[in-house]
């Protein structure tokens, strides 16, 4: 206590303490409007897949929930399940390959984003915090953006992120990139589903540290629509959009924190004032 008290501290009436305050919360309630922005887009996402790929539901070409409306449906024994006519079964790997393109840190400019899996959300697909390549110090993956990032260790954690951005990811976590554009919605979705993890999680190995293995994952059966569906294609674009608002609400929140943290010490020490 001693230390603290001869500390020399700026003095700041009441007037000029709340003004400062009435700024940094400002900047705060915008930064969680755009967090909570982010779950309802990535919400609306999440049930528009299951309303079209999981029920089958979607619109049919007079804009009815198709199985609802009494679309055809047949049994796929690969699947063990209906499917609507013309879909077929596929493994996982029809929609995305693994990426092992391995790097030292040094190889990259030391802004280069870096994604460790304490970067990555449980249950959540938005990629809102990321490190640079100067703090890595072991080998890592390249990823580009649009990659899909899977965090192998304790798959239960549930880790599954969109790359908005390139740039270099743990090898703790599996890089896939999807074969098809107008598909990549759809796997990054699938591959998001609680079912999958489940999948991913049963087979993992390890007893303290289990890891998810890709060679067991990529064989995991999904239901694609056929060529002559535009169901797919219609999705990607639904999703491009509602991605493209929370990339712009993530990097929003970035640049607001680091104005936040900026402001606060020139408020605290004087060299700001509020007018």
């Amino acid at each position: 206590m001693p230390i603290l008290t001869s500390l020399a501290v700026a003095k700041r009436n009441l007037t000029e303490q709340r003004r400062a305050v009435a700024i940094l919360s400002a900047l705060d309630a915008k930064i969680d409007l755009n967090h909570r922005i982010n779950a309802e887009l990535e919400a609306l996402a999440k049930t528009i897949y299951d309303y079209w790929f999981v029920q089958f539901d979607f619109p049919d070409a007079h804009g009815r929930p198709y199985k609802s409306s009494g679309g055809a449906m047949v049994w796929n024994d690969t699947l063990k399940r209906e499917i609507p006519a013309g879909w077929e079964a596929a493994p996982l790997s029809r929609l995305v390959e693994e990426v092992k393109d391995g790097v030292t840190p040094n190889a990259f400019d030391t802004t280069t984003p870096y994604i460790g899996l304490e970067h990555i959300a449980r249950k959540s697909i938005v990629l809102s915090a990321w490190a640079t390549a100067d703090r890595a110090t072991s080998n890592k993956i390249t990823f580009r953006k649009g990659d899909i990032l899977f965090g192998k260790i304790r798959p239960y954690f549930h880790k599954v992120a969109l790359a908005m951005m390139e740039g270099i990811v743990s090898t703790d976590a599996i890089v896939m990139r999807p074969r098809q554009r107008g598909l990549a919605a759809f796997a990054l979705e699938t591959i998001f589903s609680d079912r999958f993890v489940e999948t991913a999680t049963a087979s993992s190995t390890g007893s303290k540290m289990p890891r998810a293995d890709w060679k067991v994952m990529r064989n995991y059966g999904v239901a694609i629509p056929g060529k002559s569906s535009s169901v797919a294609d219609g999705y990607q674009k639904l999703f491009d959009g509602i991605a493209s608002k929370i990339e712009n609400n993530v990097r929003q929140n970035r640049e607001l924190t680091q104005l936040r943290d900026w402001l606060l010490p020139l408020l605290m020490n004087g060299q700001v004032r509020v007018a």
